[in-house]
């Protein structure tokens, strides 16, 4: 080598050397790390703080003790940072970094922190510096072209709390990386690993290691990016390609970003995600996550459409703890058209689809299940959502409850204003059960439903259910119904405030072919329609409306009629209020009989919360109806076959008026008016019955006063019966004839007043047995029933009750006055012929009559005063006879005309002695039925004992 140029290898070596140490003084002045560090802050919020800078020679630019600020604290903080330079490249031009090597960091962050991100302070102003010459900028006039084959970060933690109680931290994030950038491009090879991402908030924790493979290329000309064949791991969780694409323009950055992973098992991602799942929860199946975002960065923000999916396949779930199994072939959960202009979103539609589910649970199962679930959120803020639910089969098995094979379809959409409020809705929907058992063990009721047809319609607030349900038994107990059909309708418009309650409804019901038991008692053939409504407005207005029919109502076999045929009823109720109701029309008919009445009902709300007791419910209703009862006897057939009556001519009405104020009795009062009746049945025949009778009764709900010793009770009177009567002379019973075992009665009238517990007969007149009878009467409902009576016959032929072979020779006509007490046995409702008191006075009587009434009282003669009296009648005129009955003996008192002997009485004559005494009782039967008459009128109070509330032991 020649000597010039061993010397300018030498100055060219002493120059170097005298750069690098002007270099290595220049970055090792404060003055210098002040610039930088200041030059750094600038792009960031807060301020960077720099320990020291060191430039050597072998190693290159190593900056110690680095720290991040924010509002005063430590966000990062790395301890050491090198960056290995090869010094001879920069003689050919080029900057080579060997090696960038960052180590043992930490990054403590929260969301407040960078608040300055999106508030910037107000600019301050800048201070006044002492003049410092200026730091020439070497790097920036050195061309671009770096050869980097180790980029290296190690030991890198951080944490960062998203709320007080969520938080997230990375442990030992590491780069190991290639990078090479030249004036043509720009490229990137290496792999980032965390040894272990953990969130953590108040359920639980979870942590696992994260790798991303990065393969990254640039064009420096275009400044754009592209991350293309890389890949993000989680350990051996989930393994998910990544394609994302940056291709700035003039103004804006494209941007493409595509995820498509394979298909991978379900079971470790829900590992990861235990804590936060249901307890017990056990999930199996595959999951295939895609994501691809298309869109421009710019200065107004992201504009760009992105589509997402999570796609389930061959999905198990299972719930040990509830006894529940879902097995599905597909669950797709999508986001898809998500549209965002300026970072706001503008479009997005949401798609929930579950395909060929079987749920199980317990007993209960429901198969090929499908569930689809859209919702769109449109520009103008407004959301269109569209659901679809179906299920091919179901069952239901609970311990009350049984459900068969069943289908349902149920279809809607809605549309919600920006503040979720919905703007439209429509609904519609199918459902078909078959068979349906409800049993409750502990009261032993069971409904059976064949099968059940339901359709729904709806549209906003309002919709309509209609249905068809085939063959409804019910059994409770001893009761039991069934219902072949109903068909019904029920339209509603619901509160938006409150859905359970609505603001409108109108419920229809068709019933057909009803039957049903309950005790004694039984229904037939029942058909009919049912309305119920509400409508809106201040004071809510109930509708209750039906139109019913039966073929048969029975009863007891004991009572008579035992049942009636061809039952119609109607109800048309009308309510400003659940406690105070209108009754426009209450109907009620069979062949021969109506009956309808109209009335107010108020005060039933404790009735129908069951608050007290039942006396105390009633004692505070209001009662007030109006009503008629219309009888046309050539029509009705039923009520007379009952009673024994074989033919009915005919009509009559009965006007009524019920009436019960608040903490009162219910008062009845009615008016029947029988016009031109005439009955017939064995024995007995009544012809042309005419006029008015008026009733009047008194109910009361009140518990009775219990007192020590029983009311006494009043003795007979004639003032009792003929005490006045308020019946008008309009009102006055005419009978035209009535004829009782070949005996005619005629002309019969008399002022006939139900008054409470007691029949009144006042003014009674009739012609029978030749001659004239009348007088008044009065029947008493008490317990026993009474019958009082003051009765005047003249001219009365006894002959005429004689069959021919035992009438009376010679005179047989008698006057008589007569009083009498007739009691009835409390049980058996049979005539007390021990307790009776009959008074019969004779005052016109011949011998031949005497001597025949006296065979009469002791037909064996075996009663030695009646003989004597008979012989002592034979040669003297009786002129009057007084026969008293009383304590179930009789006393006769015979008075002559002339003879030896004036007067004649004969004592304690006992009645076992009369021959006749049972076939008195057998033709005594129709006043036993009389007596359980009178006693069902003489209740003065309802009975409610057997109502109260039994009280608690």
């Amino acid at each position: 080598m020649k000597p010039i140029f061993k010397k300018l290898i030498l100055l060219l070596t002493m120059a170097l050397l005298s750069i690098i140490v002007s270099l290595q003084s220049i970055i090792s002045s404060s003055a210098f790390k002040q610039q930088l560090a200041k030059t750094l802050s600038a792009g960031v919020p807060g301020e960077i703080q720099l320990g020291t800078l060191a430039l050597d020679f072998t190693t290159g630019l190593e900056v110690t003790g680095i720290q991040w600020l924010i509002n005063d604290q430590p966000v990062v903080r790395l301890k050491r940072m090198l960056f290995n330079i090869v010094w001879r490249d920069l003689i050919y031009g080029q900057f080579t970094l060997r090696e960038i090597r960052l180590s043992s960091g930490q990054v403590t962050a929260t969301p407040d922190h960078f608040a300055t991100l999106t508030t910037p302070e107000e600019p301050k102003p800048r201070p006044v510096l002492p003049y410092a010459p200026p730091i020439p900028s070497l790097l920036s006039t050195l061309p671009v072209h770096i050869e980097m084959p180790m980029l290296v970060v190690e030991g890198i933690n951080l944490e960062y709390a998203l709320t007080p109680t969520q938080h997230i931290s990375l442990h030992n994030l590491a780069i190991h990386a290639a990078l090479r950038i030249n004036p043509q491009g720009l490229a990137a090879k290496g792999v980032l690993t965390i040894e272990a991402v953990t969130y953590k908030d108040e359920k639980g924790s979870a942590s696992h290691p994260v790798s991303l493979e990065i393969n990254l290329n640039g064009d420096l000309h275009k400044n754009g990016l592209h991350l293309q064949k890389s890949t993000l791991r989680l350990g051996e969780l989930l393994t998910l390609p990544l394609d994302l694409q940056i291709q700035p323009k003039q103004t804006t950055e494209d941007l493409h970003l595509e995820i498509h992973a394979d298909a991978m098992e379900l079971t470790p991602v829900l590992n990861l995600l235990q804590p936060w799942l249901p307890s017990g929860l056990i999930l199996t199946g595959q999951i295939k996550p895609v994501l691809s975002l298309n869109g421009q960065w710019g200065e107004e923000g992201l504009n760009g459409q992105m589509n997402g999916s999570l796609l389930l396949q061959n999905l198990t779930a299972d719930l040990p703890n509830l006894k529940t199994h879902l097995e599905a072939s597909q669950l797709l959960v999508a986001l898809n058209e998500v549209s965002i202009q300026a970072n706001a979103l503008q479009k997005l539609t949401t798609e929930f689809n579950l395909k060929g589910a079987h749920l199980t649970q317990g007993k209960n199962r429901i198969e090929d299940l499908s569930l689809l679930a859209v919702t769109t959120y449109r520009p103008d803020g407004t959301i269109n959502g569209h659901m679809r639910i179906q299920a091919d089969q179901a069952t239901l098995d609970q311990p009350n409850t049984q459900i068969g094979k069943s289908r349902f379809f149920l279809q809607g959409q809605a549309t919600l204003d920006g503040d979720l409020v919905p703007q439209q809705i429509e609904t519609h929907g199918t459902a078909q059960i078959q068979p349906l058992t409800i049993q409750q063990k502990a009261t032993k009721t069971q409904a059976a439903i064949q099968a059940i047809r339901l359709s729904w319609q709806g549209e906003g607030a309002a919709g309509k259910l209609s249905g068809r349900v085939h063959t409804l038994t019910l059994t409770d107990g001893p009761r039991s119904w069934k219902l072949p059909e109903l068909i019904f309708g029920v339209t509603t418009q619901l509160n938006a405030i409150d859905p359970w309650t609505p603001m409108q409804a109108d419920v229809r019901m068709i019933l057909k072919g009803l039957s049903g038991s309950w005790g004694e008692n039984r229904l037939k053939g029942g058909k009919g329609r049912i309305r119920l409504a509400m409508q809106p407005g201040k004071k809510p207005l109930y509708s209750i409306k039906s139109a019913l029919q039966a073929e048969q109502v029975g009863w007891s076999e004991t009572r008579k009629p035992s049942g009636l045929r061809d039952v119609h009823l109607g109800l048309d109720l009308a309510g400003q209020s659940l406690d105070n109701w209108t009754l426009n029309r209450v109907y009620g008919a069979f062949p021969g009989l109506e009956a309808k009445a109209r009335g107010k009902l108020f005060g039933i709300t404790n009735l129908l919360k069951h608050q007290g007791t039942l006396r105390e419910q009633l004692s505070r209703i209001f009662l007030e109806l109006a009503g008629e009862v219309r009888l046309d006897l050539a029509k009705e057939t039923q009520l007379l076959s009952a009673l024994g009556i074989q033919k009915g001519q005919g009509n009559s009405t009965l006007d009524l008026t019920l009436f019960k104020p608040v903490n009162g009795p219910f008062v009845l009062r009615m008016t029947a008016e029988p016009k031109e009746i005439s009955l017939q049945q064995a024995g007995v025949a009544v012809t042309g019955i005419n006029g008015k009778v008026p009733i009047s009764k008194k109910l009361g709900v009140d518990k009775p006063v219990p007192t020590a010793t029983s009311a006494p009770r009043r003795a007979f009177s004639l003032e009792r019966i003929t005490s006045p009567l308020s019946t008008k002379a309009d009102q006055r019973l005419r009978i035209a004839s009535v004829e009782v075992g070949g005996v005619q009665i005629e002309q019969i009238g008399v002022n006939l007043n139900f008054l409470e517990n007691a029949i009144r007969g006042q003014n009674l007149e009739m012609q029978m047995l030749g001659g004239t009878i009348g007088g008044n009467f009065l029947l008493e409902g008490i317990k026993p029933a009474r019958i009082h009576a003051i009765l005047e016959g003249v001219g009365i032929d006894l002959n005429q009750l004689l069959p021919s072979r035992e009438r009376i020779t010679g005179d047989s006509s008698v006057d008589f006055v007569s009083r009498y007490t007739l009691r009835f046995d409390r049980k058996s409702g049979k005539l007390n012929l021990g307790r009776t008191d009959i008074s019969l006075i004779f005052t016109r009587i011949g011998k031949e009559a005497l001597d025949h009434l006296l065979k009469f009282l002791d037909p064996q003669e075996s009663n030695p005063a009646l003989i004597n009296a008979r012989s002592k009648v034979s040669y003297a005129n009786p002129s009057r006879m007084d026969l008293q009955l009383t304590q179930g003996t009789i006393k006769l008192k015979i008075d002559f005309r002339e003879g030896l002997v004036s007067t004649l009485n004969i004592d304690r004559i006992p009645l076992t002695i009369l021959g006749h005494i049972e076939q008195i009782q057998s033709q005594l039967v129709p006043l036993e039925n009389l007596a359980r008459l009178l006693e069902e009128m003489g209740i003065a109070n309802l009975d409610l004992e057997a109502h109260e509330p039994v009280p608690a032991p």
